[in-house]
């Protein structure tokens, strides 16, 4: 009976191990994606409203070695600094240390308040 608790606890042991490596090798592919986001750059370059919607305009950069898909996330604001709407957008096959303008509209209906301010974020970078 002693051999047969051994064995179960060995096996618990392996498998264990086996979820470690896997939850290892899971964080060094989340690393890999924060590397690529880290070399790109998004700045707004311009805020405003267009046919009743928050609109941004912004400059975006890949300055990492490698061609790059692309997807920016913002954030509209309105006057009161409370969140008035979002949208996104994404910059396809962005060649290594490239620039390009891309233009990010808000996805809610049309706006009922003045948008004032906007952040925006690179929220996916990959080959």
């Amino acid at each position: 009976m002693a051999s047969s608790f051994l064995s179960r606890a060995g096996r618990v042991r392996v498998a264990l191990v086996g979820v470690g490596l896997l939850c290892a090798a899971a964080l060094d592919i989340g690393a890999a994606r924060a590397d690529y986001i880290e070399h790109v750059t998004a700045k707004i370059s311009q805020v405003y409203v267009k046919n009743n919607r928050a609109r941004v305009v912004l400059n975006v950069f890949n300055g990492n070695n490698d061609v790059l898909d692309i997807e920016v996330t913002c954030n509209f604001f309105a006057s009161d600094k409370k969140p008035a709407g979002s949208g996104h957008n994404t910059v396809p096959r962005l060649a290594p240390r490239r620039g390009d303008t891309l233009e990010v509209t808000d996805e809610m209906a049309a706006l009922a308040v003045n948008i004032d301010s906007a952040s925006c974020s690179v929220t996916k970078a990959e080959k």
